[in-house]
């Protein structure tokens, strides 16, 4: 396969080696598929389901993947800085080892995710529901989490330096000791030794 086909659905497919920056693609599904070293820098993705699949070590930075449906997927060692899921719906989701500074999850659904040792610096979460969901070892500094319902989000681990989150919703996180500070600071608290 040389190339991505519009409308198309890529079922039970191993797909590798393919380079597609700067494209527009409506329509394409993906489930059951495993997807290796492609690149689609600054491409756009209409109407994208990943369903049942994989993306390994590939560069899907500045895609616009926005109102994309993934389900049950695992994507690995990707570069994605600038990933654009807004209005999208991620369900039992895996991001293993990615780079995805400056992605946008603007008022995306995310439940049963799980992000491990992702740079996800600058990201913005506003308006999303967050449900579920796991950041372990990860890099969140200042990262958008305003206007965002939280339940049940995990962000032991993490670097969360300088996030943004309301604080109604802080109830609905859980931070390991080491964080404390970070969340005193969103409270407007001013902590000194004597």
């Amino acid at each position: 396969m040389k190339n991505f086909t519009d409308d198309e659905i890529y079922s039970n497919q191993t797909i590798k080696n393919i380079d597609a920056k700067n494209s527009h693609f409506d329509g394409i599904t993906f489930k059951n598929s495993k997807i290796e070293k492609i690149n689609t820098n600054k491409s756009k993705f209409s109407k994208l389901g990943i369903i049942h699949s994989t993306i390994d070590t590939s560069d899907i930075s500045n895609n616009n993947w926005e109102e994309a449906y993934l389900k049950n997927s695992k994507i690995t060692n990707c570069r994605a800085t600038g990933l654009d899921l807004t209005e999208g719906k991620l369900i039992d989701v895996k991001f293993i080892n990615c780079k995805i500074d400056l992605s946008q999850y603007r008022f995306t659904e995310l439940k049963n995710a799980d992000f491990k040792n992702c740079v996800l610096k600058n990201a913005d979460f506003y308006g999303a529901t967050i449900k579920n969901v796991k950041f372990k070892n990860c890099d969140l500094n200042e990262s958008d989490f305003s206007s965002t319902k939280l339940t049940n989000v995990d962000f032991r681990g993490s670097r969360i330096n300088n996030i943004r989150i309301d604080i109604e919703q802080l109830k609905n996180i859980t931070i390991d000791p080491s964080q404390i500070l970070n969340i005193t600071n969103l409270l407007g608290l001013n902590i000194k030794s004597l």
